[in-house]
């Protein structure tokens, strides 16, 4: 069951995510849109998410989903993930804004399963870049104090 939410709160919260997590807080990730379950952030790849090759490196772009996922499980608590598979299916060239959209699928008490889609972002149509599932355990409280327990 999902939980009311404040959006504004939740953003916030994604927001401070983002900012506190040292090692992708190097990177231009940013927070898109969000909701219960559900995340989108975005990331231009520049100089410093590339590869040897000019691509997106795929440590940027796992980075870029894996935060995704989390700021997707943010409604509850803080969420660790527990296993993941990302699966690349095209590069992404540099100056390329990449859009992560995260979505829960399945929970079960403190455990839950997200879909994850990489894909660029462009006008008419979009490329997928990557697709993945990641699955998490919510542990603690978020910064509001809610120790709300696990459906």
């Amino acid at each position: 069951m999902k939980r009311d939410v404040d959006i504004a709160e939740l953003a916030a919260r994604i927001t401070r995510l983002l900012k506190r997590d040292t090692y992708s807080a190097a990177l231009p990730i940013e927070l898109v849109e969000c909701g219960v379950g559900h995340a989108v952030l975005g990331m231009t790849l520049d100089a410093a998410t590339l590869n040897a090759h000019g691509t997106g490196h795929g440590g940027a772009v796992w980075t870029l989903a894996d935060m995704a996922f989390g700021a997707a499980g943010q409604y509850d608590s803080h969420i660790l993930t527990t296993g993941s598979d990302l699966s690349f299916l095209r590069p992404a060239m540099a100056g390329t804004r990449l859009l992560a959209e995260a979505r829960e699928i399945a929970r079960k008490g403190r455990f839950g399963h997200f879909q994850i889609t990489i894909r660029t972002e462009g006008r008419p149509a979009s490329e997928v870049v990557a697709l993945g599932r990641f699955t998490g355990q919510w542990v603690g409280a978020h910064e509001s104090g809610n120790t709300q327990a696990g459906v």
